[in-house]
């Protein structure tokens, strides 16, 4: 499965106009088979599947992310995790400014609400969170496959030996313990409350016949997309604001200001996307720009050229500005987020619900993301001038393997809380 020759064959796309009608047309859908033949944890997954099968799943899973639950997951999970990391780390430094690896970091916070919206169950002890790390960086591995250059057979069957893992030490446990508990409801109706409101359980109250193989395939594309790459958009949104900040010093003090750090976050969103969007024409199809597909080829929107159009952002598209202005009706995120029906149903636990936060205050549930760029920046997040960050190699999409930072405005009063 080499990119670059399927690449050279597609129908290449680069223009936001012509990107806008192609991910709502009715004459295309997603170009998957090849990726799930080679990927087989993508089979039947609410990412790869098409029509009516994906508009049943999508349905099923939108509840999720219905407000209450968003601001239970920020307020009961998230804040609790993240300032339980930032503790363990400002009671660890002897001396300011405190350094830590920004990967580590937000995977490690991102980690509890993820399970909790999984529904894993979650064991108290490090060399269990330890092991569900080295699953995050297995499914970032495997998320990234499809855009790794050269020979990734022996990167493959790793891959599927760590979802056979995970399946055996994690998601069983999480997968019988609910199964009970529905087979349980259904034979006593009064019993419903007990319910926890998570992914696997919804699956299994709501999808027909009750794939334990689609639901585990399932849990393995949320999980990384939760923690993977919300911790890139961290990584990337605090590179930006770094860089900006020095150009900029009158917005090092904005951490309070939710509109600003939104802002943000949607821009580095929107200049690192996944590098493109694989479609199939399984009917001719003429765009407005007089341009005709034929029926049967597959076309590549490139997200990296459409998200920096310069005929939509400005002559400074390649560039990060966190006041860029828009013009009505374009997402201030383009399309980091996909589009059409395929558009990231997650989005919304991510950066929230709303996209422009003019009235957006803390106590609102406003996205993991923005949450914790946030904090970051109350405790004087920099870069390490020493250390720069480094990316993983031989890969089409940007991902860090380290991102060195210090925190020079750590808590006035010592370490924080418990």
């Amino acid at each position: 499965m080499d990119p670059s020759r399927r690449l050279a064959n597609m129908v290449p796309v680069v223009s936001y106009e012509e990107a806008s009608e192609l991910v709502v047309s009715k004459h295309v859908r997603q170009a998957t088979d090849n990726e799930v033949e080679f990927m087989p944890w993508k089979k039947d997954i609410l990412s790869t599947l098409n029509g009516q099968v994906h508009t049943a799943r999508r349905r099923i899973e939108n509840p999720l992310f219905a407000r209450p639950n968003l601001l239970r997951f920020e307020h009961e999970v998230l804040d609790a995790s993240l300032e339980r990391q930032l503790r363990d780390l400002f009671a660890a430094s002897e001396r300011a400014p405190v350094s830590a690896d920004l990967i580590r970091l937000s995977q490690f916070t991102l980690l509890p609400l993820t399970a909790a919206f999984l529904g894993l169950d979650v064991e108290d002890e490090s060399a269990w969170w330890e092991s569900l790390g080295e699953f995050m960086r297995m499914s970032s591995i495997a998320s990234a496959l499809r855009w790794k250059e050269g020979d990734i057979e022996q990167e493959r069957q790793e891959c599927l030996n760590a979802v056979e893992e995970f399946d055996r030490r994690v998601f069983t446990v999480a997968y019988d313990r609910r199964l009970a508990l529905v087979e349980r409801i259904e034979r006593d109706a009064t019993a419903l409350d007990e319910l926890p409101n998570d992914l696997i359980t919804t699956l299994l109250l709501h999808l027909p016949e009750r794939p334990r193989d689609v639901i585990l395939r399932e849990v393995l594309l949320f999980f990384s997309a939760m923690t993977g790459t919300s911790t890139m958009a961290v990584a990337t949104a605090v590179h930006h604001l770094d860089e900006w900040f020095e150009k900029h010093s009158e917005d090092r003090g904005k951490h309070n200001d939710l509109e600003f750090v939104q802002r943000a976050v949607f821009e580095a969103i929107r200049l690192h996307p996944i590098p493109g969007l694989m479609k199939s024409a399984y009917q001719e199809v003429v765009l407005s720009t007089g341009r005709t597909i034929p029926a049967g080829r597959e076309i590549f929107i490139d997200l990296v050229a459409v998200n920096r159009d310069p005929g939509i952002f400005g002559a400074d598209a390649a560039e990060f500005n966190p006041r860029r202005e828009f013009a009505i009706g374009v997402r201030p995120y383009a399309f980091g987020f996909g589009g059409g029906a395929h558009k990231c149903i997650g989005r919304p636990l991510a950066t929230s619900h709303d996209e422009h936060s003019d009235d957006a205050h803390l106590d609102d549930a406003v996205g993991s993301v923005v949450r914790i760029v946030r904090r970051l920046l109350e405790l004087g997040v920099r870069l390490d001038p020493d250390d720069p960050p480094v990316l993983r190699p031989g890969g089409r999409q940007q991902r860090y393997s380290r991102f060195p930072i210090l925190f020079t405005a750590p808590p006035a009063n010592g370490p924080l809380s418990a």
